[in-house]
């Protein structure tokens, strides 16, 4: 992580500055569509980001994933702004960047945790659907939608399943009734007779169960590749993997048994 953050401050210095003329020159080329001038202007302004993602550092989410999600919000703010308005761009940025950072931490801080840049794909992709169903009045195939957005049949597959994993596995995290503290996955009665050993030969059989493994909190999915010697580990007991999370036993067995089910829910009812 940390190299990450030094090659990007050195990419950062290394940018050649604009004069004045020159960035008005910019802006003017910037609205009529032209791509290098407004990625030049986007690299012009990367130093707004950096002091905004250090805000927010404290909420739980990498510096590296803040900034390059302000990054985002700063590739919009040269995408709507309007040079004639009596405003700076600096002030104007400011408020897309922290737009993007937010929802980089909103996303974070969900149960599953995915790279942003899945996220912007997903979004495509459901704008895209949207689109498609608005013009053929019918629900559009993967292979439909991935013609449209230009990607590969097995991107496509890929980018299907974990929206599908996603929608899954987030409507375990419901409440039900009044209690706030009750989720939904902790009511769902197992009608599959399926033990944790069936789970971990599904596992180490089934690359899509591989990928789901990946969805999962990283403390869930941590436990999951120990306990079943997932990826050729050696298989860890309960107190083992207790000792390495500094955790009780009971404690480990309630987060297995808890990430069992969510694979069984999305694989298992399929």
């Amino acid at each position: 992580m940390l190299d990450l953050l030094q090659s990007y401050f050195k990419d950062l210095k290394n940018i050649k500055p604009a004069t004045e003329e020159e960035i008005k020159e910019f802006w003017i080329e910037a609205k009529k569509g032209n791509q290098k001038a407004i990625k030049r202007l986007v690299e012009l302004n990367y130093c707004l980001v950096v002091p905004i993602a250090k805000r927010f550092t404290k909420r739980g989410v990498d510096l590296v994933d803040l900034i390059s999600d302000g990054n985002i919000g700063l590739m919009k703010a040269v995408e709507k702004f309007e040079p004639k308005k009596d405003i700076k761009f600096s002030t104007y940025a400011t408020y897309w960047i922290e737009q993007f950072i937010r929802k980089s931490i909103e996303y974070n801080s969900k149960t599953i945790r995915l790279p942003s840049y899945i996220y912007d794909m997903i979004n495509k992709w459901k704008k895209t659907k949207n689109i498609l169903m608005a013009k053929i009045n019918k629900e559009p195939t993967v292979k439909e939608i991935a013609k449209e957005l230009n990607i590969t049949s097995e991107k496509a597959e890929e980018i299907n399943f974990i929206i599908c994993s996603l929608e899954q596995i987030s409507s375990l995290d419901v409440t039900v009734s009044d209690d706030l503290d009750t989720l939904k996955k902790d009511n769902i009665k197992d009608d599959i007779t399926k033990t944790p050993e069936t789970i971990a030969e599904i596992v180490r059989d089934s690359q899509s169960i591989q990928k789901a493994i990946n969805l999962l909190p990283e403390r869930e999915a941590e436990i999951l590749r120990m306990r079943f010697g997932i990826d050729n580990r050696p298989v860890c007991s309960l107190s083992e993997i207790g000792k390495k999370f500094n955790l009780s036993r009971e404690r480990v067995r309630q987060i297995e048994l808890r990430a069992v089910k969510r694979l069984k829910v999305i694989f298992l009812k399929q």
